[in-house]
């Protein structure tokens, strides 16, 4: 009888190496078209050092997974910011092997869960949770089952005069992101689609993995930008393997675009650079323009605003809970401040924290840039093909 095994398990090898190396090709393919596209929209185009780029490939080539680095990221980011630097992570590598290095993704989606941030990080500074279905199960604000769920939903929207719904997990872009909003006649309106508030509409188009929040109105300071979207503080935090103290690198102030409901830049928000002493500087349109102060009436210019309300509570919400995550050396952390001051954690991205910080010449990792690159080298990445 022939033994098979061998030259299966070789054969099985060689295809999945072969797969792989493909996946993160292609990968590297269409995020370089991402960034020719928005290189594109630049009025003025600048060109990185020829000897800057041989560092940045020098840097990041060789031990991780992607195999090219066009110079597009690069001029993209010295063309916003004026900044030509090696250290900046590029897209490829940070989600082809250090996102999948540093950060758990199974463990993640655990941690992510909203509407659990109180009983898992000891907090009550996330926006109540009124109803949620998760994995077909319903719950209450305390996490009890629900035997009726339609008639407790109707129940618990009584006091309610807007409310927000969106998936437990994986919200990312804004997406599926619903604001509901009593009328004059007391009937429900959704603010940004076309859809009734009751649990069979909820059922079809969340499927099993919603929750329903109350409606937290926003510190004064941040609603003047846009009122219509909850406007946030996304805090970069990163835990060192060397003292495993999470801490603080950037913030940025995401405002949601004229009407929206929701702040993220893929659905049109503009992210706003504030620096490491709470000073608001500047900000990027979608059409990537540079704009130093914000379209009101009057106009706000981000010179005269100083330091951002509640910042340092923020960020020490972020640093509490990024404690009680083992599992993700980066989350991005959606904060900001409620109508009374108090801080708020809006969503943990703890899988994809994300590398636009960079736009602003601001490289993501800064000084930890080569201890990440040596704690990848010697850590096993996370298997992305799942074979």
């Amino acid at each position: 009888m022939v033994n098979l095994s061998k030259p299966v398990s070789l054969a099985y090898k060689v295809t999945r190496t072969l797969a792989s190396k493909l996946f993160y090709l292609r990968r590297d393919l269409e995020i370089n078209e991402e960034f020719r596209e928005d290189y594109s929209k630049l009025e003025k185009k600048l060109r990185v050092d020829n000897e800057v780029l041989r560092q940045h490939r020098k840097m990041w080539l060789g031990w991780s997974e992607s195999f090219r680095l066009p110079r597009t990221e690069m001029d993209l980011y010295y063309s916003l910011s004026g900044v030509q630097r090696p250290d900046f992570v590029p897209i490829g590598v940070y989600f082809n092997t250090i996102n999948a290095t540093i950060n758990n993704r199974l463990m993640a989606w655990g941690y992510a869960q909203k509407g659990n941030y109180a009983r898992m990080f000891d907090i009550d500074n996330e926006p109540l949770s009124l109803f949620r279905n998760l994995n077909g199960i319903f719950y209450d604000f305390k996490g009890h089952p629900v035997k009726e769920p339609e008639q407790f939903l109707n129940e618990s929207l009584k006091e309610q005069q807007k409310i927000l719904v969106k998936p437990a997990v994986d919200s990312s872009g804004g997406k599926k992101i619903a604001v509901f909003e009593r009328d004059r006649n007391g009937k429900w309106q959704c603010l940004n689609d076309e859809l009734d508030l009751n649990l069979s509409v909820l059922q079809r188009f969340y499927g099993n993995n919603y929750v329903v929040q109350e409606y937290v109105e926003q510190h004064p300071f941040y609603s003047r930008f846009n009122p219509s979207s909850f406007n946030t503080i996304r805090l970069y935090v990163y835990r060192s393997p060397k003292d495993e103290k999470p801490r603080v690198m950037h913030s940025v102030m995401r405002i949601g675009g004229k009407g929206s409901v929701v702040d993220n830049v893929k659905a049109g928000g503009m992210p706003v650079y504030i620096d490491s002493d709470g000073i608001v500087r500047y900000g990027f349109n979608s059409q990537m323009k540079r704009f130093l102060s914000f379209p009101l009436e009057p106009e706000v210019k981000f010179s005269e605003l100083g330091k951002a309300p509640g910042l340092d509570d923020m960020k020490a919400l972020a640093v509490k809970v990024a404690e009680k995550v083992p599992y993700n050396r980066l989350i991005a952390f959606d904060t900001n401040l409620d109508k009374n001051g108090k801080p708020r954690v809006i969503e943990l991205n703890n899988y994809d924290a994300g590398i636009a910080i960079q736009i602003f010449g601001i490289p993501l990792f800064g000084d930890y840039t080569e201890e990440v690159i040596e704690y990848c080298k010697s850590h096993k990445k996370e298997d992305i093909l799942r074979v």
